[in-house]
């Protein structure tokens, strides 16, 4: 049982202060760690306001546990014993511009879903969590900043999931308005310094 009663958005595996691997479940107003000697839940040390999408959006990536919270994100990372949260969302320094069609309609929404990938990870935007008047979104986020990777035509379309998939050919699965979509990813990192012209 969850000791503040919101509601459960998302699990994941990652490691304590002693480096040894816990389930982390996000909520809509915390993180918590799962104790498997108490068999209980203990409130994490991961702060952050009351959100109906936060935890959502929750991967394990790079040594670090990332946590949306509609936007905003927070990596938490443990290094030598000492646990620390990092500001890494869309919202940081001066934000993501805001794309607008010819049509002046916005590439808007909230995380709901990351997707884990070798040398990124993907985040699900829902414009659907945000309004009625967006274009949902497939956000990469490198560790050096954020991309749109892929972006709906059609508007007021929810997103809730995806994987990365290795059969036949390496892509990146995802829904959008109840259509699954896909994008072929690399195999091996891009070096634009060793192609030749």
């Amino acid at each position: 049982k969850i000791g503040d009663g919101s509601t459960i958005n998302n699990l994941a595996v990652y490691h304590d202060t002693g480096l040894d691997d816990q389930v982390y479940c996000g909520t809509s107003v915390s993180t918590w760690v799962h104790d498997w000697t108490n068999a209980k839940w203990i409130a994490a040390n991961i702060k952050y306001a009351a959100h109906p999408n936060a935890g959502k959006g929750m991967v394990n990536w790079n040594v670090a546990l990332y946590i949306s919270m509609g936007i905003h994100v927070k990596k938490y990372s443990v290094s030598g014993g000492t646990a620390s949260s990092t500001p890494v969302g869309l919202d940081i320094d001066d934000g993501l511009p805001i794309k607008v069609t010819s049509t002046g309609t916005n590439y808007i929404g909230e995380f709901t879903y990351f997707i884990d990938d070798n040398d990124c990870f993907y985040g699900c935007v829902d414009s659907t969590q945000y309004g009625t008047n967006g274009y949902s979104w497939i956000a990469k986020y490198t560790g050096y900043g954020w991309q749109v990777l892929w972006a709906t035509t059609t508007l007021n379309q929810a997103m809730y999931g995806g994987i990365v998939g290795t059969v036949y050919t390496r892509r990146l699965y995802f829904d959008c308005g109840a259509t699954l979509y896909s994008i072929p990813l690399p195999r091996v990192k891009i070096l634009p310094k060793r192609i030749s012209t």
